[in-house]
């Protein structure tokens, strides 16, 4: 029984073999392979944190274009003609005297009755229905202000761009827009012609280009 133990343990040549074989030692491939994950982890995170920071600066500079592009979008005047606007929200109507005839043809009306010169309108509006007109002051400046109608309900304001600080480019027009009103002004000589209505800023563009077909 013994003597068989031995030959066991025991190789021919007489050299004792362990008893428990040690163990197997990791194979090169793996060892790079463990290596590598390691680095692609590493590398990972601030690759990670790269691309949120990228995010965050195209957000800042996208943010700031728009503001930038939006200041440059206005003009000179552009917070009067936003006071403008909203004071017509406290109109009823009675404060126009009925007056029914063409937008082109108050001219006359205007300087006989209130001695009003800065009176200019878009030729693309002179044909457009008059239901009413006046002249009130605003900010102390003489202001000649029509009630008409097409699909909707408008308003036309007209006065001394200079008075008001108003400056607009020739041939520009300028859209302003308030909390229920939009406005879309431009220059004829040294007046300021200005239609309003409830509405937006897509609105007036769409009722602009349609007037000026």
């Amino acid at each position: 029984m013994n003597s068989n133990s031995n030959r066991s343990e025991t190789s021919k040549s007489g050299e004792k073999y362990p008893e428990h074989p040690s163990d197997p030692q990791p194979r090169q491939e793996e060892v790079e392979e463990d290596e590598d994950r390691e680095e692609s982890t590493r590398l990972a995170r601030p690759r990670t944190i790269l691309f949120a920071v990228g995010i965050g600066l195209l957000a800042t500079v996208s943010m700031v274009i728009f503001l930038i592009s939006d200041r440059l979008n206005s003009f000179e005047g552009a917070d009067r003609l936003g006071e403008l606007l909203e004071s017509a929200n406290t109109l009823t109507g009675d404060e126009f005297e009925a007056v029914e005839t063409k937008a082109g043809d108050l001219q006359d009306w205007f300087f006989l009755k209130h001695g009003l010169e800065h009176y200019a309108v878009p030729k693309q509006f002179a044909n457009i229905k008059t239901i009413g007109c006046r002249v009130f002051k605003f900010n102390g400046v003489p202001v000649a202000q029509i009630m008409a109608v097409t699909d909707k309900e408008i308003l036309f304001y007209m006065f001394p761009s200079s008075d008001l600080g108003i400056k607009i480019g020739k041939g520009k027009w300028e859209i302003i827009e308030e909390e229920k009103w939009v406005g879309g002004a431009t220059g004829i000589n040294d007046t300021c012609f200005l239609v309003a209505f409830k509405g937006n800023k897509d609105e007036m563009k769409e009722f602009l280009s349609r007037l000026g077909r």
